[in-house]
């Protein structure tokens, strides 16, 4: 079973104002691409959602921010992926919201009114966000 620590906000009927994945760099080497996930909900808090140790934790959070300008290329610097705008998540409602564990990996999954899936994938100590774009609808074909 999934541990979960901190208090899990209710997601789920809420308009996602903003997703963004900080991605952690060393010596300009990206080391992880989902060091954390950050959620904001229109009208709410920032949540800062990220596995350690196998555990899903949740955590209420200022606005995140990148790090880097005026920092030695060769330092630890953290940016920021706004996948809530690449995707299209941005300004849409949240319509689920489940997390599991399957054996070595634990994912939390975020289900969008468009049919898209946002998932906060943690497997072997590496985590990762993957976003199923929702299906296009049936009937239309490309140009």
């Amino acid at each position: 079973m999934l541990e979960v620590d901190g208090d899990v906000p209710e997601l789920t009927g809420h308009i996602c104002e903003a997703v963004l994945v900080q991605e952690s760099w060393y010596r300009g080497e990206r080391l992880e691409s989902a060091h954390a996930l950050y959620l904001k909900l229109l009208d709410g808090p920032w949540h800062r959602v990220f596995f350690d140790g196998g555990i899903l934790f949740f955590r209420p959070t200022r606005t995140p921010y990148a790090t880097g300008e005026g920092i030695p290329a060769d330092a630890f610097r953290y940016t920021l992926v706004d996948v809530g705008v690449q995707h299209g998540l941005a300004g849409r409602r949240i319509t689920g919201v489940d997390a599991q564990q399957q054996g070595r990996a634990a994912e939390l999954r975020v289900l969008f009114d468009s049919g898209a899936l946002l998932s906060l994938r943690h497997q072997d100590d590496v985590s990762q966000v993957l976003v199923h774009p929702f299906p296009s609808p049936s009937g239309r074909g490309r140009g």
